[in-house]
């Protein structure tokens, strides 16, 4: 599946809003150059924007398209090819489109391309996720208009997802099936190559429009290549080498040698999102929701914070995750789930659910880390309770497909989190939510949801958020494991590279020191 301190302005809305773009860039920017390698675990899918593609697919996407409203690493929406933008009334927004602009195939971005790739967004399965919105019209060359049937604060947090992508009209209209296959956007790198078994590669966009202060042009770097090394002890041990220049995931048990030692550089970064099981809960056994609760407490996610993920995580308690805006602290001492085990919440349920000997439910899981080493802590813990925990391992691509399928009992997976609640929480627990994998419903948070997402004052947002945290946790439809952090992993002579913490790499602003 892939942070925030949303500020209360934009929360609230945000009217004539604008924001320099440009940061400041090594000196010479313009000689640097150079190609960078990136390590990654697993093959791609598709680009296409507006198909269900996944995380890694999304890693491409950032650099190949640009959006309306991007956000930095402190997760606030700011202009990317929305130069600035006015919300004339609670329902109704004008956005100023950057001129100048061209696509990778020449076609020019404007008004028209703009609308185009927006009924393309709400057209597709993410359309859901914009469902307030009443239309997106042209109202001048370089000017569009969205206006909602209701209050939509969040627009401008959900224009920054890679779904809400600018591309290219003339492109995608001459062959739509194999857009995926050869995406074109106006960000900063171009596609150039891929060979699905074994590597990807992108060119430098030189028309690209964007600039640091001191007007030098991004991005810096002539291409980026992405490596498919699906081991990832022959990735740690390709960047040692020398033979990589970023590794994608960083192995836990390398990150402390590559921390000390002097030519790699380790970036760890807290996420928003959560390593998670999800449950079925329309069929046996997790129907019953004393043996999700069960399970729910019989987890002890400190030991799994020290033993799998190495300290490199803290216990998710819950759905909201600690560096969110809309986080409580009360929770970890006086929410219903602890950092550690609770064995007698484990028992008081198995009674309730007329099971108190236990029970027993596969677990489909990726087998990759670090989900075969949390699956098999899962695995002895529970048995400690007498729960039996049957492993089901799969390559990711076949877990991710029962995932989509709901072809699952239990389903181990992770979240890499979004940038406002109102991306995360209808899309998991609402009736019918996007990413609603397991059947789970409660007419109770609906309202709560829906509200949170329509009012503009965000400490409201944040007490409701809360208030529909309090009843998913109570129902369980999943089980949060840890918030990991994100950590990457490069050779020293690579710069400029940020990690958000979103499971999304961008290189537009990153070069090789010759």
């Amino acid at each position: 599946m892939s942070h925030l301190r949303l500020r209360d302005t934009l929360a609230a809305g945000t009217a004539g809003f604008a924001l320099a773009v440009g940061l400041a860039g090594p000196a010479g920017a313009q000689d640097h150059g150079g190609t960078l390698t990136v390590a990654v675990p697993e093959t791609f899918s598709g680009f296409d924007p507006f198909e269900d593609i996944g995380r890694l697919d999304y890693n491409v996407a950032v650099n190949v398209f640009d959006t309306l409203t991007t956000y930095g690493p402190d997760y606030v929406p700011r202009p990317m090819l929305a130069e600035s933008w006015e919300q004339t009334d609670e329902t109704t927004w004008v956005f100023n489109l950057r001129q100048g602009v061209v696509f990778h195939d020449g076609t020019a971005f404007d008004a028209e391309a703009a609308t185009y790739s927006l009924d393309k967004l709400l057209a597709s399965s993410f359309g859901d996720q914009f469902e307030a919105v009443d239309s997106v019209e042209a109202t001048g060359e370089h000017e569009i208009t969205v206006t909602t049937a209701r209050p939509m604060p969040t627009l401008l947090a959900q224009l920054t997802q890679p779904y809400a992508a600018m591309v290219s009209p003339t492109a995608y209209e001459a062959d739509p099936d194999g857009f995926a296959q050869n995406p074109v956007g106006t960000g900063p790198f171009a596609f150039a190559s891929w060979d699905q078994r074994s590597s990807l590669t992108l060119e430098r966009n030189a028309d690209y429009w964007r600039t640091d202060a001191d007007g030098n042009a991004y991005p810096y770097l002539d291409a980026v290549e992405w490596e498919i090394l699906p081991d990832a002890e022959s990735a740690a041990l390709a960047l040692q080498a020398g033979e990589v220049d970023l590794l994608y995931k960083v192995p836990l048990p390398f990150v402390a040698a590559f921390d000390a030692a002097p030519d790699t550089e380790v970036y760890e970064t807290p996420t928003l999102g959560w390593e998670f099981v999800m449950f079925r809960v329309d069929r046996p056994p997790f129907d019953n929701r004393h043996l999700r609760r069960a399970v729910q407490f019989a987890i002890d996610r400190q030991a799994i914070v020290e033993t799998v993920a190495f300290g490199h995580a803290v216990p998710a308690l819950g759905p909201i995750p600690p560096n969110s805006w809309a986080y409580d602290p009360a929770i970890e001492t006086e929410g219903e789930i602890a950092p550690t085990e609770q064995p007698d919440k484990v028992d008081a349920e198995l009674e309730a659910a007329g099971m108190p000997d236990g029970f027993s439910f596969t677990l489909v899981h990726p087998t990759l880390e670090p989900f075969n080493s949390l699956a098999q802590a899962l695995q002895g813990q529970l048995a400690e309770h007498d729960i039996t925990v049957e492993l089901d391992g799969k390559e990711i691509g076949a877990a991710l497909d029962d995932l989509f399928s709901s072809n699952f009992e239990a389903l181990l997976i992770d979240w890499s989190g979004r940038i406002d609640e109102a991306l995360t929480f209808p899309s998991f627990f609402t009736t019918d939510g996007f990413n609603t994998f397991g059947k789970y419903g409660n007419p109770e948070v609906d309202p709560l949801v829906a509200e949170a997402g329509e009012v503009s004052d965000i400490d409201r947002r944040a007490a409701l958020y809360q208030e529909a945290q309090a009843l998913i946790v109570a129902d369980s439809p999943l089980a949060w494991i840890t918030v990991p952090t994100e950590l990457k992993a490069a050779r020293a002579e690579v710069e400029g590279f940020t990690n958000y913490g979103d499971q999304r790499m961008r290189f537009f602003d990153t070069w090789i020191e010759e």
